[in-house]
């Protein structure tokens, strides 16, 4: 029996709520349940009526994964490991990066991320802790909306378990490699990505509407223009038409950085690329997308294998195999908000076909995984795993760096320690190295970082480059004696760097 939404959604609210309090502070939920028989009773009687509703085709499982995923980021609110901690205080160096980081000749001379800084700077007037959720909480709400309509699409009303299948491939792409890691790391590149793949449900001009309302936030807008290849046209000639709305954006998103960067953006890109051949050492966002990808998304992997057997459904499949296979040739870590939910898409085409093709045929047996070990995966998954992707630190303590002054300049490894202290130092006027592309970074300096994360400091180096401020957890041993404890941010130690013997 179906149960009626007005009784499920509040029971689903109830019954979040007292999860969320025996998981985080058992004691009291523990008390407040001996202390009220009718608060036992209602729990119980949330919890029967929703587990019944798993055996009926209803709304309820996807209002779990989305209150889930939605309600673990708020309650988290992770500050961001990276590029957003940057984003957000770029206002305080008028988002001239070159006023940002010291010893890095090569940072552009234009914002790579104009329009997204100038958004990021709105921020501003929340506490420090919620400053990156908006950022965040964005394009997770916007990948919900886009997957959870696509796979409709995909899954015909017809379909037994429909709003349940659609349920369990929603929460299996927040599972998927890279995807609530990108969510919480708020970058452009996770906008652009949920931006792509809603090409898969809106008309040609809505979808390059928005893309041109977006374009100013990244420099790299126009890569992600061959979303067009998805683009559910009304055309007797669709590819022509894919095509076409695809090379205009394009075309019009590089004019308009050629404009905003004042003619700097081409050389720009080539720029990038020799930063990149002058790093020491390796960078995460560079590495090979099969790291991740061919670790938890193996079983995924031989499961479109299994499907794909007797060769590739090309006259279904062409628009997905074909960005996949545009978003892997990069071989790049940063782009599985691609490639996570293109290969989930992938399942769910084959899933709908053979779960069409039983019921028409007047069996279950073809099924390839039963609607009981969905349900059972789904709750689990929702209860067990999907937090756990919204893991994160929280802001940087008050107090971390908080005696720095104008110009003085602060050396940090390249990792997440360097925009946790970015984000503490800058607002107050110090300058940060290495810079965001560590290769922009004279090899001098970025042989202090690198020795740095390594717990290995030179008095002699520190005083060479007028650094002032030093912050590092690797450190062991005796003190240098040209540092002074400042500050602490849980692990990381902010030093002042004095005159003093230089061994």
């Amino acid at each position: 029996m179906t149960v009626a939404r007005r009784i499920w959604l509040p029971a689903l609210a109830r019954a979040s709520v007292a999860l969320v309090l025996l998981l985080g502070v058992p004691v009291l939920a523990l008390l407040a349940a001996m202390a009220s028989p009718r608060l036992r009773a209602t729990v119980a009687q949330d919890a029967s009526m929703l587990l019944q509703g798993l055996h009926a085709d209803t709304g309820w499982p996807l209002a779990l994964v989305v209150t889930t995923a939605v309600g673990a980021l708020v309650l988290i609110h992770p500050f961001p490991p990276d590029d957003l901690a940057r984003d957000l205080v770029a206002w305080a160096d008028h988002d001239d990066y070159r006023q940002m980081f010291w010893g890095s000749p090569r940072v552009p001379g234009y914002d790579l991320y104009l329009g997204f800084d100038h958004l990021a700077a709105q921020a501003w007037i929340l506490p420090a802790a919620w400053r990156a959720l908006p950022f965040q909480l964005l394009p997770l709400l916007g990948l919900l909306g886009v997957m959870t309509a696509a796979l409709g699409r995909i899954f015909p009303a017809e379909i037994p378990e429909r709003r349940l299948w659609i349920a369990g491939l929603l929460l299996l792409t927040l599972l998927m490699p890279g995807m609530t890691t990108r969510i919480v790391q708020g970058r452009p590149e996770i906008w652009f990505s949920v931006w792509a793949l809603s090409a898969l449900v809106l008309d040609g001009w809505l979808w390059c509407a928005i893309g041109l309302l977006l374009a100013p936030l990244y420099w790299l807008a126009p890569v992600y223009a061959v979303g067009a290849l998805l683009l559910r046209t009304h055309s007797d000639r669709p590819w022509r038409a894919r095509l076409l709305w695809g090379a205009g954006y394009a075309a019009i998103a590089s004019v308009l950085w050629l404009w905003l960067s004042g003619g700097l953006w081409l050389t720009g890109l080539s720029a990038l690329m020799t930063s990149g051949h002058d790093r020491i050492g390796s960078v995460a966002e560079t590495d090979t997308v099969w790291t991740m990808m061919a670790g938890s998304g193996a079983v995924l992997w031989a499961w479109l294998a299994w499907r794909y057997r007797r060769g590739f459904d090309l006259r279904f499949d062409r628009d997905l195999l074909l960005v996949l296979a545009i978003f892997l040739l990069p071989d790049m870590v940063r782009y599985t908000s691609m490639v996570s939910p293109l290969l989930v898409l992938l399942l769910a085409r084959a899933s709908a076909f053979v779960s069409l093709r039983a019921h028409r045929g007047g069996t279950t047996a073809s099924s390839a995984v039963p609607a009981a070990g969905i349900r059972l995966l789904l709750t689990w998954g929702c209860i067990f795993l999907l937090p756990l992707g919204f893991a994160g630190s929280a802001a940087p303590a008050p107090g971390f760096l908080a005696h720095v002054r104008p110009g003085d300049r602060v050396l940090a490894p390249f990792s997440p320690t360097l925009y946790r202290s970015l984000f503490a130092a800058v607002p107050r006027g110090a300058m940060m190295a290495p810079a965001m592309e560590v290769g922009m970074t004279t090899h001098a300096v970025q042989q202090m970082a690198l020795d740095l994360a390594d717990g290995r400091i030179h008095c002699a180096a520190l005083h060479r480059h007028h650094v002032r401020w030093v912050v590092e957890s690797a450190h062991t041993g005796a003190v240098p004696p040209c540092l002074r404890l400042d500050s602490t941010d849980g692990p990381l130690r902010a030093w002042r760097v004095v005159s003093g013997d230089s061994p």
